[in-house]
């Protein structure tokens, strides 16, 4: 029995497993599925930049053409893949309501320019699976009180007990339809523009794989499962992580795998830990998770200037099933999530770091929890604003906090993602929140791609600044087998004002020392992770170091890192 089959009779007892697993086959075949770029293994050089198709706009130019320009011309030697975020027609959360999931938004350009980036990166699409736009053609149908519309959607009593359901937002999780003579409401976890899709309906499976379809022979190469904890619903459940849901998760591994092997399933799950990496199932569900503890656990380090909860963390990394790796990055389109944290750290430094973010000009998104009270959920802030200080106020460290940041980001297992806006030292977009009147949007705002040109040209100017030093950190990398997914690490114990770890793969071993204060620091380090060496070469800094008695002492600036590798190589 195939997998495809044993999943789909799982899923949907009562239907016909052999009629959609044809269904499923048709679909790959009419969108004629012909891999853009060549399947191969993760490494070294493997780095995703996160943008909005939009980011960069120019007078008379569609914004795809504008970006896709700019990466082949400053960054396509740096960066192997793009996720781009949701290039559809929507009505809000800045794509992830949308109305339409086959068109390319035409004031941003057509498939023709995606194509255009697929050709060039490895392409990630999102596929927002969970709910659509209350503007897309089903939902209006249901909103107009059309009955054959509710089998799409989770269509619920106002009765029905939720006390239970977790929520990633405070807003109401029903929504009522209007004119209903039986008062019923559509069950809409993010907002009430986005309804969810009822999974229970087979219909549903295999519009969405269609699509999948659709997405796959466009050039994507990575499918990102946009808000799938919250897929499939269960009266009296928490409706979170169900194992129905974990089932459709390795139900999509396997089209793909059949299908299209050249393509990769990513995660989004916004969630503690634990939690969050039970989406690599045994290497059948996600081939990529993020890794969302990371961006609140660096900011919280350098904030506090000690890396207790970080090192902590780190000596619990998990061992992966072959084939998988993290997705590590450290801001994005959203929040920075504190909920990936909350045991991790104590509520007290938690609250410390939310304090400070706040005189950053950063704003803390919420939840309702199992009490019924709201906690924290992400804090809206960009991370060049984020990092202008740390916990004793403002400084004049901003860029060098920032590239420690990145280049503890880079020194990790795993697959490392920028956010164009850190990548180009965005300060918060206080106008943009005025406008939308969301918090998230603090960080999605648009540049002016000739007076991004001119700054990036301008010695001095922050963005070209950051820009340089970034490109440069990743190129170095990217020249380093220690630092590929799958080369291991092990944690150093170098007291609470440092990060230390070595990475090894079977051709090198560099060990990465990192200063998280704001003050100088010496320190002995015993040189015997890396073999005993006479000298031992700084990547970064180029320079070669004397070794005595199997120690080096190293004056370290303010958030300087080193990359040291053993003399001679």
């Amino acid at each position: 029995m195939n997998a495809i089959f044993e999943h789909l009779r799982a899923l949907y007892p009562e239907a016909d497993a052999d009629a959609l697993q044809q269904r499923i086959a048709e679909s790959f075949e009419r969108h004629a599925y012909m891999p853009h770029r060549p399947d191969r293994e993760w490494s070294e050089k493997d780095t995703l930049l996160i943008t909005y198709a939009d980011t960069l706009a120019e007078p008379g130019v569609a914004p795809l053409h504008t970006l896709a320009d700019f990466l082949e011309a400053r960054l396509k030697d740096a960066f192997s893949a793009v996720h781009l975020l949701p290039y559809f027609p929507f009505t809000s959360d800045d794509g992830f309501a949308v109305s339409s999931y086959r068109d390319v938004r035409p004031d941003l350009g057509d498939w023709g320019d995606v194509s255009r980036i697929a050709g060039e990166f490895d392409l990630m699409t999102d596929l927002v699976l969970n709910h659509c736009s209350r503007e897309h053609p089903l939902a209006r149908r249901l909103w107009s009180g059309d009955a054959s519309a509710e089998p799409w959607f989770h269509v619920v009593d106002p009765a029905m007990d939720t006390s239970k359901v977790v929520r990633p937002r405070a807003t109401p999780l029903i929504t009522p339809l209007p004119n209903d003579p039986q008062g019923r409401g559509v069950w809409t976890t993010f907002s009430d523009d986005q309804l969810d899709f009822n999974y229970r309906n087979p219909e549903v499976l295999l519009e969405v794989v269609d699509v999948m379809a659709q997405y796959v022979a466009a050039g994507t190469r990575l499918l990102r499962l946009d808000a799938v904890a919250y897929l499939w619903k269960e009266p009296g459940t928490t409706c979170i992580h169900l194992p129905q849901t974990h089932r459709v998760v390795r139900l999509l591994h396997a089209i793909l795998g059949e299908y299209a092997s050249a393509c990769r399933l990513i995660t989004e799950t916004n969630v503690p830990q634990h939690e969050n990496l039970s989406y690599f199932g045994t290497g059948d569900e996600a081939d990529l998770v993020y890794q969302f503890a990371l961006p609140s656990l660096v900011l919280q380090a350098l904030h506090r200037g000690s890396s207790v909860y970080l090192n902590r963390w780190l000596r619990d990394w998990p061992e992966l099933p072959p084939g998988c790796t993290f997705l590590n990055f450290i801001a994005s389109h959203d929040g920075i999530g504190v909920r990936p944290v909350e045991r991790i750290v104590t509520p007290e430094e938690l609250e410390d770091l939310l304090q400070t973010m706040r005189r950053f000009g950063g704003r803390i998104s919420t939840r309702v929890g199992d009490d019924g009270c709201e906690h924290p959920y992400e804090i809206n802030i960009t991370l060049f604003d984020a990092l202008r200080g740390t916990r004793f106020g403002e400084d004049d460290l901003q860029i060098a906090r920032m590239l420690c940041a990145h280049a503890i980001l880079l020194s990790l297992p795993g697959i490392p993602a920028f956010y164009i806006h850190s990548l180009l030292a965005s300060p918060n977009d206080e106008e943009k929140v005025r406008e939308t009147g969301r918090a998230r949007s603090v960080n999605r705002g648009q540049l002016n791609r000739a007076e991004l040109e001119r700054q990036l040209d301008e010695p001095g100017h922050p963005r070209r600044e950051m820009l340089e030093a970034l490109l440069g950190l990743i190129r170095l990398r990217a020249m380093q087998p220690a630092f590929a997914p799958q080369a291991s690490m092990t944690p150093l114990a170098l007291g609470s004002g440092f990060l230390g770890l070595v990475r090894e793969s079977p051709r090198q071993k560099i060990l990465v020392l990192c200063n998280i204060t704001p003050h100088s620091q010496r320190v002995h380090l015993d040189t015997h992770p890396l073999g005993q060496p006479r000298t031992v070469d700084d990547l970064i800094g180029k320079n070669r170091i004397r070794v005595l008695r199997r120690h080096v002492e190293l004056a370290l600036a303010p958030y300087q890192c080193l990359w040291l590798e053993a003399g001679g190589r």
